[in-house]
């Protein structure tokens, strides 16, 4: 599957155009972040909507943007009397931020994630249940306990 939002479609929505010796990075990126939001969804390709929701085109689009704009993953800078501060949703990088994930899953009509805590035996030993984003156990997916 290739990209959920097109480079020229990113291309258009920066404030500055891309340099050319930074177009290769820029594409990578993209594409990075599609693969990360695909990941994400726990959705498998056949299941991916054929038209991608504009919620999700944004999300990839400012997973990119974060990567693209501050690679280092700085979150303050002082040069001299100058100094600043950027906030988490500026210095997550490649990462989603929980909003992200709730956003996305709403956008794609998904369950929120299950966790289910077990009890075993006398001593009572807990084990908790997880299941991907809009998966049940019926769907032959394999829970981890955690």
């Amino acid at each position: 599957m290739g990209e959920l939002v097109t480079f020229e479609e990113w291309r258009q929505r920066r404030p500055e155009p891309f340099a050319s010796h930074e177009e290769d990075r820029a594409r990578a990126l993209l594409s990075d972040a599609s693969d990360i939001v695909r990941e994400a969804t726990g959705l498998l390709a056949e299941e991916w909507p054929t038209q991608t929701p504009a919620t999700v085109r944004q999300i990839v689009m400012r997973l990119a943007s974060r990567a693209f704009d501050n690679p280092l993953g700085l979150s303050s800078e002082s040069v001299g009397d100058l100094s600043y501060r950027m906030g988490r949703q500026q210095t997550n990088g490649l990462f989603l931020l929980q909003e992200e994930r709730e956003a996305l899953a709403e956008a794609l009509g998904l369950s929120p994630v299950v966790c289910a805590e077990i009890s075993i035996g006398y001593e009572d030993l807990k084990f908790r249940q997880f299941a991907p984003l809009g998966r049940t156990a019926e769907d032959g997916v394999t829970w981890v306990g955690g």
